[in-house]
């Protein structure tokens, strides 16, 4: 009996040794995010042991299960989900869920986390709190999502070359620029918006009628003047962060250059010394830009961080 159980044994820690590489490779850019979203190969895993899902962000891409064509409510933040199995129809993956009040729907991946994020549409919280929550984790997603670029030379692959699918690191850091892109689009409806109170009370029926007049108000756009400056000021910090994914592409090609310049044929007519000095200074200038690029990516995030916590939010 104890002849069988060594190999299952070092099966156990094969598994486990592959596992705590993978968190290790994850963790150093997307350490104590709460937005983890879902793979795409993940998706069977998933539906096997049934897993609990949250909602990150508003779902669209929500359908019925067993009802062709017909629209359900949206899934929105504070909804918790249960997997029941894998969507069979072709297409991007999607999960066949159960919704708390037992209601199974078609709903795609890119709205989901597997973990709880720090706000809730479904809770009864200050305004403050809401607009709070949704801004908490963006400074660490955005830092995972520069861990990322750089541990691919800042040009994260859309596909992975071994399996020919979406790369997951891709997924990971589109899944950061899409939560941020959603809550800069918040937070602009919300500081500069002049939405009406009527047509949001409309349009967001489904959640918002119980929350309060000035909750309401200040999600309309219609917060007291003090609230609508310091969310200005969120907005722009904001934006700084989603330059982050520019500042990474400028990284990238600055190196392109670097790379080409050596084989360039731009001095070729010049004897070889004279060529070299050239080349060498050509190549100090892109040096010195790149460096110039990769400060200002290794600093945006501390700073915008900073400047939250100077407005009193507590950011991660």
């Amino acid at each position: 009996m104890q002849a069988h159980r060594v190999p299952a044994r070092s099966a156990l820690v094969s598994v486990g040794l592959i596992v705590l590489l993978a968190i290790q490779v994850v963790a150093p850019a997307l350490a104590d995010a709460k937005l983890v979203p879902v793979l795409r190969r993940e998706v069977p895993q998933l539906a096997r042991r049934h897993a609990k899902l949250h909602v990150a962000r508003p779902c669209k891409d929500v359908y019925q299960a067993g009802v062709r064509g017909k629209e359900r409510r949206r899934l929105l933040p504070g909804d918790v989900l249960r997997v029941k199995e894998q969507d069979s129809r072709s297409g991007p993956p999607r999960l066949i869920v159960t919704t708390s009040d037992g209601v199974e729907l078609r709903v795609g991946l890119a709205c989901l986390s597997q973990q709880r994020p720090d706000y809730s549409y479904r809770g009864k919280g200050s305004f403050e709190a809401f607009y709070s929550g949704l801004l908490r984790d963006l400074p660490r997603l955005i830092e995972g999502y520069v861990a990322l670029a750089k541990q691919h030379g800042y040009h994260i692959p859309v596909t992975d070359p071994e399996t020919k699918q979406l790369h997951d690191d891709w997924q990971r850091a589109e899944a950061a620029l899409d939560q941020l892109s959603w809550v800069r689009s918040e937070l602009f409806k919300m500081a500069y918006s002049g939405r009406s109170e009527r047509t949001v009370l409309q349009r967001e029926a489904d959640w918002i009628l119980g929350r309060g007049e000035t909750f309401i108000r200040g999600f309309a756009g219609a917060a007291p003047a003090e609230t609508k400056e310091k969310l200005k000021k969120i907005y722009l910090l904001l934006n700084k962060l989603a330059s982050v994914r520019g500042t990474c592409a400028r990284v990238r090609r600055l190196q392109e250059e670097i790379d080409k310049l050596a084989a360039d044929d731009k001095y070729s007519a010049l004897d070889p010394a004279h060529r070299a000095r050239l080349v060498s200074e050509d190549t100090a200038k892109l040096h010195t830009e790149q460096a110039t690029w990769q400060t200002k990516l290794n600093t945006t995030v501390v700073e915008v961080r900073t400047a939250l916590m100077g407005l009193g939010l507590k950011v991660r």
